[in-house]
């Protein structure tokens, strides 16, 4: 319990740390950023996952199996395929594993495996991304649009 606790802290000060930084980068005023419909999908996917934390946070059990479901779907639909590539399809199956996992604690209310699954979402998430980056830098590919 208290290395569950202790997780749990820890997850949460990061995530407010990153929120409300005081070094976060402030938008150019003057120049209108383009929103593609990628950039929409994936700020619904970090608010499905903000939501999912705030869920274990609170112990909302429904919260976190409504937002670990939502995000399983979401990996299946087209716009998250971004490449067709084994490590990619694996990386996304690997999501959905988890995404699954997730909602499976919240239905048996194990809220210590359900904060160790979001963390380990939350790492696919960032291992994803950090790999998508590099396939595009590497193949000078432009993000999806």
């Amino acid at each position: 319990m208290k290395l569950s606790f202790s997780l749990l802290a820890f997850v949460t000060l990061v995530f407010a740390a990153l929120v409300h930084s005081p070094f976060a980068a402030e938008p150019v005023q003057d120049v209108p950023k383009e929103v593609r419909p990628i950039d929409v999908f994936m700020r619904r996917k970090l608010d499905l996952s903000r939501d999912a934390l705030k869920g274990i946070v609170t112990e909302d059990f429904a919260l976190i199996k409504r937002t670990a479901e939502g995000m399983e779907k979401m990996s299946r639909q087209a716009e998250w395929e971004v490449f067709r590539l084994d490590e990619y399809n694996h990386m996304s199956a690997e999501f959905r594993r988890i995404a699954r996992s997730l909602a499976h604690q919240a239905e048996k209310k194990n809220i210590d495996a359900a904060a160790l699954a979001y963390v380990q979402l939350t790492m696919s998430c960032v291992e994803c991304h950090k790999y998508t980056r590099g396939v595009r830098m590497a193949n000078d590919v432009p993000a999806k649009k």
